[in-house]
């Protein structure tokens, strides 16, 4: 049995470690923030609830959007309800499931349902909308947030949850208050597993505040933290005698409005770096994020002031390690890729020496129209786009190498391997080289570094114990046991925060900068608030739908702390401000700094607090013309600056190596931490989840008795078990970076003017849908008409204007390169666009033993050709593709086999099967044809769309055997067939048996590589 730690944010617990014990020595697993403890409990426990009943979780902006579509049904069938009254927006939604959620905590807190609750007035046409919004969500088997937490709580409550039977007390440090979200799942823990919890307060809460109890409800068991006699001065400020004697370390800064507010400021910084005070030792604190830190950090980069804005988070001395960390998570799942975060490593300006990189214009680069990327994206079509650009070869192989690395890197399982690929990837940045002189240029080194100075020593330093803590993790291999890469990411964090917390001269060249809420055991010896305004602590609860004064009442029905009110928030802003100033050193200085008034003229008032202290000093109260009599900071005579005069480029993080050439000696000794963390991570109880395989068909049979689309048909017979873990952990689909709209409906408008298209061009030219080469400007003349007609009409949603013109000109050229393609098919065939967008209800394809699979679909087009009665006699089929093949088609046809050929195409072939049934067998009414005489052509057809000029360079996108096509179609005798492609994974399911499909393409990009025993192995 352990004792466990809590703290509000890593920064307070780095200080408390620090001053407990002066370095990071202990088990890392008993101090946590709390948002860490309570979300990886959380999340483990949804995990394995998810998977055992087939559920999944509903992130809140995708919530709020469900409850804006149920709100709008609602409204829709109750246009005289009241609510239908209101302006019917995303704000109104988020207004509702903030509701849901402050239900959903008083129902648990009181043990009743929200019927019980007495929130009286007009709430019963909320009721119906929240119950639309959740039946809607159960019908998809989506949980969100609030329904999570409520379970969780239940299985809390049931003892259902081992976790949490390792503690025997748990500690909780630095919170003025504890939210509500945390106090009940602390409460639960408290209660059902007999642990005790208790509450260090950072100064005497109970002294103040007499409704103390309702800041840490569920919690009975107090103590006082040890603060400095300056701290409790500040708290109590009531005697003038002990303030008195702290009067020149407490300093108050005045401003008209926020910008001269925070000039002013920034003039005592730059007073206190003039003065050799280390930036280290300055912090800077605002009341509010919204107003205060973009011009705070503006400020400060305008003045060459270094400073970091991590909201409290641990750094470590050189900026650009934990970058280096990152190079974890730029490839997710092994199947897709993070863009920004290959830019945020390859962007460094430490990074100056790989071939074809430039670090100043990648992200132009590789979102410019030579590479089609976006933000997040398959792996697989990601390095297609690398690969086949022609334009910037040694750029392309560069980074085809570095993915190589990267695959490498996520595909290894033992300290050793992961250590040695990541090595092998500093090794490719070239990071080695960054403190090499470059004599060619007459100046030292890249970039960052002009002159051996106090910064480039300390950064040396600093690669010098990172790269010592890499080769001691990849050499502290004494194990068979198996990880993963982000185990040695934990690990590898864990001992470099040890290596920070134990050096004595492991001081920031920068100056801190924060909200209240991630300051919080933040200690400075020259700590500035900013934005000390009465606004800030006069906080308001979400009164939309339950006012200020119901709740009050419910709070005094139940003599709890049920619901939010306006004095409670306020009363706990009130003791976070005092938490802040109870970190202050008894040297140490603080400045307060309010606005008196704002830009215009108009009187703010400074916090009460402020006016009492300044009271308590014996000055007069605030006036104009006594303002430097009592020692308030201001400028006199305030003069705007001009153009930004921060001139360099911003470091963005990067990241660096030691040297290259580094052997350990055989006898290495291992300090006790480095083998109690690798231990830890080593015999950590992972269980491989949902293994039994009756699970799996079930799933499978259940999602192909209904009807199906055929890309997962596609996905089902790459391999059924990857699919089943594709879809217990399914993704939203990524957007598009480019025009800053969705991917999905970025398609949407491609289909849609290439329909609008062939249907003017039917209207212009007889129902003559064959394109002529001569009637070329013609038809661009009609697709600009279209495309400026569908983007009047707004019927997708564009939020910015300069991204619709781009997105205009795009198509634009996209049509122009779309109808020289037409032309070239038009000048090759018989064939006539015909049907556009046509819907598949229910097509059956695959029939064994009383189980049928019936797809559902949409077709591109589909064009036909006529015999001399006007009968149809030939079909194609084409699918729009934006550029991305099938990987079978990287070689030509001539040497596919035919398992090779329905893959690559069997979309558009089961399109094919049921386009000749429904128009050419289905008319003949005959079950005696010959199927040659019926159909004389049949071709499937990638047509692509993209602004390069496609024609005749990729010929392979058109399979036009007939007799292979009517063969794998079964409409004629064969070797290989649907049936008989179908049978190797659909006869087997239905015969419940479940095979695994094996092979480095499928395994690499499968979620479940690393627990599955079929997984394909390297020779």
């Amino acid at each position: 049995m352990s004792k466990l730690i809590l703290f509000p944010n890593p920064k307070s617990r780095d200080y408390y470690l620090y001053s407990q014990y002066n370095y990071y020595s202990l088990d890392i697993t008993n101090y946590k923030t709390l948002f860490e403890f309570y979300r990886t409990t959380i999340d483990k426990f949804f995990k394995n609830f998810s998977i055992k009943n087939n559920v999944s979780r509903l992130e809140e902006s995708t919530a709020i959007i469900n409850i804006y579509e149920a709100l709008i049904e609602f409204t829709n069938k109750n246009k005289d309800s009241i609510i239908s009254k209101q302006n019917k927006n995303y704000e109104l939604a988020a207004n509702i499931y903030n509701f849901i959620e402050e239900i959903t905590f008083a129902k648990i807190i009181i043990g009743k349902d929200n019927e019980d609750l007495d929130l009286n007035n007009n709430l019963e046409d909320i009721k119906k909308i929240v119950s639309i919004y959740k039946s809607n969500n159960k019908a998809k088997n989506l949980f969100d947030d609030n329904d999570i937490f409520e379970l969780f709580i239940n299985s809390i409550n049931k003892k259902e949850i081992d976790d949490f039977k390792e503690y025997e007390e748990i500690e909780i440090y630095n919170f003025e208050s504890v939210p509500l979200r945390y106090s009940i799942f602390l409460e639960a823990i408290n209660k059902n597993y007999n642990i005790n919890i208790k509450a260090f307060m950072p100064y005497n809460i109970d002294k103040i505040f007499s409704n103390y109890k309702d800041f840490y409800q569920g919690i009975n068991n107090f103590e006082y933290s040890n603060i400095s006699d300056f701290s409790k001065t500040l708290i109590n400020k009531n005697n003038k005698e002990d303030l008195n004697k702290y009067k020149e370390q407490i300093k108050l800064i005045t401003g008209f409005g926020i910008n001269q507010e925070i000039d002013t400021v920034i003039d005592e910084v730059i007073k206190l770096k003039n003065s050799n005070i280390p930036l280290s030792d300055i912090a800077l604190i605002f009341s509010d994020t919204q107003k205060y830190r973009e011009a705070v950090a503006k400020r400060l980069k305008e003045c060459n002031i270094k400073f970091n804005q991590r909201r409290g988070n641990f750094i470590w001395r050189m900026p650009l390690i934990p970058v280096l960390t990152s190079i974890f998570f730029i490839i997710e799942r092994g199947k897709e890729i993070d863009i920004d975060a290959l830019i945020k490593l390859l962007s460094s300006p430490y990074l100056t020496n790989i071939d074809g990189i430039n670090p100043y214009n990648i992200r132009e680069l590789l979102y410019s129209k030579d590479f089609r990327i976006f933000k997040k994206m398959p792996l697989s079509d990601f390095l297609y786009n690398i690969e086949n650009n022609k334009e910037h070869k040694e750029f392309s192989n560069s980074i085809i190498k570095l993915i190589e690395l990267l695959k490498k890197l996520m595909s290894s399982d033992t300290y050793s391997k992961i250590g040695s690929a990541y090595i092998e990837i500093l090794k490719f940045l070239k990071i080695d080289l960054i403190f090499e002189e470059n004599i060619e240029e007459e100046k030292y080194y890249n970039s960052v570094y002009i002159k051996k100075d106090e910064i480039f020593y300390r950064d040396n330093d600093s690669l010098a114990s990172f790269v010592e803590i890499v080769l001691k993790l990849t050499a502290n291999d004494n194990s068979k046991n198996k990880i993963s890469p982000m185990d040695f990411h934990e690990a590898l964090n864990i001992l470099i925060k040890d290596e920070y917390l134990r050096g004595d001269n492991n001081k920031e060249i920068s100056l801190t900068i924060s909200n209240l809420y991630d300051a919080r055991g933040l200690k400075a010896k020259y700590l500035f608030i900013l934005g000390a305004n009465n606004d800030f602590i006069n906080r308001k609860p979400d009164t939309f739908f339950i006012s200020n004064k119901v709740r009050e009442s419910i709070n005094n029905k139940y003599k709890k702390y049920v619901l939010s009110s306006q004095n409670l928030l306020s009363d706990i802003s009130y003791a976070l401000f005092l938490n802040i100033i109870s970190s202050c050193y008894d040297n140490g200085i603080v400045y307060f700094s309010f606005r008196l008034k704002d830009k215009d003229g108009n009187l703010e008032i400074p916090f009460f607090y402020i006016e009492d202290l300044f009271l308590e000093l014996g000055n007069e109260d605030f006036k104009f013309d006594t303002l430097k009599e009592n020692g308030l900071i201001f400028r006199e005579n305030y003069i705007p600056k001009g153009n930004n005069i921060h001139s360099e480029k911003e470091n963005i993080m990067s990241l660096f190596f030691y040297k290259e050439n580094y052997e350990y000696p055989k006898d290495i000794s291992f300090d006790k931490n480095i083998k109690n963390i690798v231990n830890l991570v080593y015999n950590k109880k992972e269980e491989s989840v949902y293994t039994n395989p009756q699970n799996f068909i079930s799933i499978l049979k259940e999602d192909l008795s209904n009807t199906i689309s055929v890309s997962k048909i596609k996905e089902i017979m790459e391999c059924p078990i990857k699919y089943i873990y594709n879809r217990l952990f399914e993704r939203d689909s990524i957007d598009s970076l480019i025009m800053g709209i969705n991917r999905m409906d970025k398609g949407t408008i491609y289909h849609k003017i290439f329909e609008n298209f062939y249907n003017k061009i039917k209207e212009k030219f007889n129902n003559n849908c064959k394109l002529k080469e001569d009637k070329f400007n013609s038809y661009k003349n009609i697709a600009s008409e279209i495309i400026e007609e569908y983007f009047n009409k707004k019927e997708i949603k564009i939020y910015n204007e300069a991204d619709k013109e781009v997105m205009i000109e795009e198509i634009n050229n996209v049509m122009n390169s779309f109808i020289k393609y037409e032309i070239y098919l038009s000048k090759n065939s018989d064939y006539i666009p015909n049907n556009f967008e046509e819907k598949i209800n229910e097509f059956k394809v695959y029939s064994y033993n009383n189980h049928n699979i019936n797809i559902s679909g949409r077709i591109d087009r589909i064009d036909f050709s006529y015999s001399k009665d006007n009968k149809i006699n030939g079909i194609r089929i084409v699918d729009y593709k934006a550029n991305v093949y099938p990987k079978e088609l990287k070689k030509y046809l001539s040497k596919l086999t035919t398992e090779e050929i329905i893959n690559a195409y069997l979309q558009p072939i089961l399109y094919l099967k049921y386009a000749i049934d429904e128009y050419i067998i289905k008319p003949n009414k005959s079950d005696n044809f010959n199927i040659d005489e019926l159909v004389e052509k049949c071709e499937v057809v990638f047509a692509i769309y993209k602004e390069a000029d496609i024609v005749n360079k990729e010929d392979y996108i058109i399979f036009d055997n007939k007799d292979i096509l009517l063969t794998i179609c079964g409409y004629k005798d064969g070797d290989f067939n649907l049936n008989d492609y179908f049978d190797r994974i659909f006869k087997n399911i239905f015969e419940d048996k479940l095979i695994a499909v094996s092979g480095k393409e499928q395994c690499e990009n499968c979620i479940n590589y690393q627990n599955c025993e079929y997984s394909y192995k390297e020779e």
